[in-house]
């Protein structure tokens, strides 16, 4: 961030005490401040009550640099189209640059209380709720004058960058026979893909990074929110959907028939028979991604053991596993198709 972390830390005391809390109507005795552990790279703050079963339910703050100004008029333009349209996203609660002389620009939106999607236990009830609130993010008309002034990327460009990538990351990272042979095969044939996903693929908004923890299930409402939405861009919907089937629903067959029974009732993003033409691709690259992201990982793992001076250094670690479970699954698909 540039910006000392003492430095950083009084600026938000002092955003919380004089401005946030008498904005929201509550004092320091109401409430505690904690860090998440985990899963965020901005800096990020939670103002919650410090009694349980408050009508408070908390605040998120994120931190940015004075010189992220631009990206923070983004997300709040971002926040506010969204909501326009009836996507279940937290809502933007204040926007405070008075810090910009500490270095600093605070972002306060509600803490939405509930189970993330790693946590919460899914039913075909809830396949169908999770559904409504994806289906209501594809189906942002593409006709609103604000989508061309906030959504510029062409998705067919930017999945090419993506995968040289991530086939430059396995050549790097990868710790597999046949290396060479494999890398050929799999660059051929998602490049032959690409042609599919050009002809195939009508504009919609798509999240991008539908992993668990970006999904937060209200049982209080009934409902699943949406969060990160900074990477909300156009793109193929399908990208969305193989995240979700994987990682949220556990390719569990009960969870995806629920969840496509609501998702493709009319008015839908995209018809079964465009699904399945971009289903391949979409699959191929969530596999691909995975795998070269679980190499560096266990790339950076091995010589952070080193540098300890573990003299118990494995070869293989959870992250090896997982980029070989993935490659395999890659190589399968392409076998297949």
């Amino acid at each position: 961030m540039g910006v000392s972390v003492a430095k950083v830390e009084e600026a938000f005391r002092s955003y919380v005490l004089r401005y946030l809390l008498p904005m929201v109507g509550l004092s320091e005795k109401d409430t505690r401040i904690t860090i998440p552990i985990s899963g965020v790279k901005t800096v990020v703050r939670l103002v919650e009550p410090r009694e349980q079963g408050a009508d408070f339910s908390g605040i998120v703050v994120k931190i940015y640099s004075r010189k992220e100004a631009g990206r923070v008029e983004r997300i709040m333009r971002i926040g506010r189209f969204l909501k326009k349209h009836n996507v279940y996203v937290p809502r933007i609660l204040d926007v405070c640059k008075v810090f910009k002389r500490d270095g600093v620009i605070f972002v306060a939106e509600e803490l939405i209380s509930g189970e993330s999607g790693l946590e919460v236990k899914m039913t075909p009830d809830r396949a169908k709720t999770l559904a409504r609130s994806i289906k209501a993010l594809h189906l942002v008309p593409t006709d609103d004058a604000e989508f061309g002034q906030l959504f510029v990327n062409n998705f067919v460009q930017e999945m090419k960058k993506r995968v040289a990538n991530r086939i430059k990351g396995l050549n790097r990272f990868a710790r597999i026979k046949g290396k060479k042979s494999n890398i050929l095969k799999i660059t051929k044939w998602l490049s032959d893909q690409m042609r599919i996903i050009r002809d195939n693929t009508s504009l919609h908004l798509i999240h991008d990074k539908l992993h668990p923890g970006n999904i937060i299930y209200s049982g209080k409402e009934d409902r699943f929110y949406l969060i990160d939405i900074e990477t909300v861009q156009p793109g193929c919907p399908t990208k969305d959907l193989m995240q979700i089937y994987h990682e949220t629903l556990k390719e569990d067959p009960e969870l995806i028939e629920a969840f496509e029974s609501v998702y493709f009732e009319e008015p839908s993003p995209l018809s079964r028979e465009q699904m399945a033409a971009l289903t391949p691709f979409c699959d191929a690259y969530y596999h691909l991604a995975e795998s070269a992201i679980n190499w560096k990982r266990h790339f950076y793992h091995l010589k952070r053991q080193r540098q300890k001076g573990d003299d118990r250094i494995k070869s293989e670690s959870s992250f090896s596993r997982n980029a070989r479970l993935h490659l395999d699954e890659l190589l399968k698909l392409i076998e297949r198709e």
